[in-house]
C-alpha cells in the first residue's frame, strides 16, 4: 500500500475570538452601505402594511381616495339629482363665479377627487388604473404625484376659465399621465423591443376619446392636463440622441406653450364676466 505524503505544514486561519476563519473573507459593513440598501420610507412603510407591490404606490392611494370620497358624496346625495350637485358644491366642485369673484382657489385642487356619477368614475379609474402604475414606476413617487396634482389643478382652471359652470372629475390630471406616455411612446419608436411601442395605437383611441367633443366632457381640461404631461415627460424621460424627439427643443416648445396658455387663460377669466351657477344658488 502506498504511503500519501502529508504536507508539510497545513495553516489555519483563526480570528480574534478564538474561532475559524470563515472561508469567504467579510467586507467590513460601513454606515454607508447600510444606508444604499435602506428602502425609503414610504415604501418600506407601504410595503409592511400591503405587501402587494400594486399597493405600495401613489397610484393605488389615488384611486382610492377618488373610490372612497364619491361612495361618501352618493351617499349624502340620496339619489336626489339637485341634493347631489349640492353635495358636489360643497365638497369643493370648481365654480367659476366663486373661483374668481370668491377667490376660493381650493376648488381647483379639490375638484380632481369629485365625480358626478359611478360611469365618470369608473372610466377615470381604468385609465388612471391601466396607465398611472407604469408612469409611477418610471418616475418615482415624488415626481409622479407632484405631475399628477399641477396637472389636475391646470386642467381645473383651463376648463373653468373656458366654460363656465360646475367642474369635476379627474379626467384632467389623468390625462397628464397620458400626455407623459404619448411622448414616451414616440421617444422609443426607434427601438421595438420596448413594451411602449405595441401600446401606440390603444394611447391614440385612448386620446381621441378623450378629446372627443361631446356634452358634459371637459376637453379643455383634458387638453391642459395633457400640455402637463408633455412637458413632465421632456423633463424627466432619458431621450436618446437617435430618437424622433429632441429633448431640449420639446422642453422650450413646450414651456412657451404652457407659458401662453396660462397668460391668455387668466387674461380671459378676468376679463370674462361670469355668471353664478344655479347650484351655487341653490346650495347656499
Amino acid at each position: 500500500m502506498a504511503a500519501v505524503a502529508a504536507p508539510d505544514r497545513v495553516e489555519l486561519n483563526i480570528n480574534d475570538d478564538g474561532g475559524p476563519a470563515p472561508l469567504i473573507p467579510q467586507q467590513p459593513v460601513t454606515a454607508a452601505a447600510t444606508a444604499s440598501v435602506r428602502q425609503p420610507f414610504f415604501t418600506a412603510f407601504c410595503t409592511m402594511c400591503c405587501p402587494h407591490v400594486a399597493c405600495c404606490s401613489v397610484t393605488y392611494l389615488i384611486f382610492w381616495v377618488n373610490v372612497v370620497v364619491f361612495a361618501i358624496t352618493a351617499n349624502l346625495g340620496e339619489g336626489d339629482n339637485k341634493k347631489f350637485a349640492c353635495v358636489l358644491y360643497n365638497a369643493g366642485a370648481i365654480d367659476s363665479y366663486d373661483l374668481k369673484y370668491n377667490f376660493q382657489i381650493y376648488r381647483l385642487f379639490t375638484h380632481m377627487f369629485l365625480h358626478g356619477s359611478l360611469e365618470h368614475l369608473l372610466g377615470n379609474m381604468l385609465f388612471l388604473w391601466l396607465f398611472g402604475f407604469e408612469v409611477e414606476k418610471y418616475m418615482g413617487h415624488l415626481p409622479y404625484l407632484v405631475m399628477y396634482l399641477v396637472g389636475g389643478i391646470f386642467a381645473g382652471f383651463a376648463q373653468t376659465a373656458l366654460v363656465e359652470g360646475l367642474g369635476l372629475g379627474a379626467s384632467g390630471a389623468i390625462t397628464t399621465i397620458v400626455g407623459y406616455i404619448l411622448v414616451y411612446t414616440f421617444a422609443i419608436l426607434h427601438d421595438t423591443q420596448e413594451p411602449y411601442y405595441k401600446y401606440m395605437r390603444l394611447v391614440l383611441l385612448i386620446l381621441f376619446e378623450m378629446f372627443l367633443p361631446a356634452d358634459g366632457v371637459g376637453n379643455y381640461a383634458h387638453i391642459g392636463g395633457a400640455l402637463i404631461g408633455i412637458l413632465a415627460a421632456f423633463k424627466c424621460i432619458d431621450i436618446k440622441p437617435e430618437s424622433y424627439l429632441k429633448k431640449d427643443l420639446g422642453l422650450i416648445v413646450m414651456k412657451c406653450i404652457i407659458v401662453a396658455a396660462s397668460v391668455g387663460l387668466l387674461a380671459w377669466f378676468i376679463i370674462n364676466p361670469v355668471k353664478e351657477t344655479i347650484a351655487a344658488k341653490i346650495c347656499k
